[in-house]
């Protein structure tokens, strides 16, 4: 099979090597025969500037100017979106990172969120969204008045994360890639090992 990159930058995204074909285990567990490796995108900071001032733009349309008061991005994949976003919407920029014996997310490093803020989670792929749900469980403790999510690639249906957020999830490319689990392996790639690209630790 081959990807249908629809985007204003889907040439773009080919030949930055943004697209990776192999054999995968993604953050979610899951493995797939492709990746998707956004952080090639930050490689240049002009392009990657266009891609976020697309997606502030959709924002805008969907919520007006100002709407949103705080960014929350997961460490580490949707922590340059994230800030460059930010830039383009004029908005406070945070993020969550994991720490301690049970590796889950926490807000540290000083930052802040008010109680009644709206909040944009930012993640640069969403698949199943568990990460997405995990950063969400976090900044709900803050008490905030409204979440929305926005992604670069939406890579799965993730309709768990509906009932999460306040507003459809926000993205760019929307790809309907096959995973699998570690029953479902096709032929081909059976006695093969998965290269694990991301940053969260499987448990």
């Amino acid at each position: 099979m081959s990807i249908n990159l629809k985007s204003q930058f889907a040439e773009q995204f080919a030949l930055r090597g943004v697209v990776r074909k192999g054999f995968f285990r993604l953050s979610s567990g899951l493995l797939s025969e492709y990746y998707l490796q956004c952080a090639k995108i930050f490689e240049d900071a002009n392009f990657a500037s266009q891609i976020c001032k697309a997606m502030a733009d959709k924002i805008e349309s969907q919520f007006g100017k100002n709407y949103f008061d705080v960014i929350v991005s997961p460490a580490m994949g949707g922590l340059f979106f994230g800030y460059e976003l930010s830039r383009h919407l004029g908005v406070k920029n945070v993020f969550v990172e994991r720490k301690g014996e049970n590796n889950s997310f926490v807000l540290s490093r000083g930052f802040e969120i008010n109680k009644g803020d709206k909040i944009l989670i930012c993640e640069d792929v969403v698949t199943t969204a568990k990460s997405s749900i995990e950063a969400i469980e976090v900044v709900k403790e803050f008490e905030p008045s409204f979440i929305a999510q926005t992604c670069i690639f939406k890579r799965g249906e993730a309709e768990i994360l509906n009932s999460h957020i306040n507003a459809p999830l926000i993205f760019l490319e929307q790809l309907n890639i096959p995973t699998f689990t570690e029953q479902q392996i096709p032929a081909h790639l059976q006695g093969l090992t998965p290269v694990k690209p991301g940053s969260r630790k499987l448990t």
